[in-house]
């Protein structure tokens, strides 16, 4: 996010419940968004000219054990991602 929109915001969070603990990531930026989501997240679309930063959010979807986006589609001004890494048991 940093490197394409430059500016926003990036908080960080722990998150601790009866039968798990977690981290979750929230990032937002004042960019341009994206227009067609649909069409940024589809993977069987991926070659040569995929965008770095379409490459990176999907390979966040891939890591992160739960995903959220949301841009203009949505009504938000930028980018808006959301992930969370659950932790297994005994870490």
């Amino acid at each position: 996010m940093y490197t394409v929109a430059q500016s926003g915001i990036l908080s960080v969070e722990a998150i601790i419940e009866e039968t798990r603990r977690g981290i979750a990531i929230k990032a937002v930026d004042n960019g341009p968004g994206i227009a067609k989501m649909t069409d940024f997240l589809l993977e069987n679309n991926i070659n040569e000219d995929s965008s770095d930063s379409r490459l990176n959010v999907i390979g966040m979807r891939r890591w992160f054990d739960e995903f959220a986006i949301a841009s203009v589609e949505a009504g938000v001004k930028g980018l808006e991602i959301t992930v969370i890494k659950w932790l297994t048991t005994g870490e």
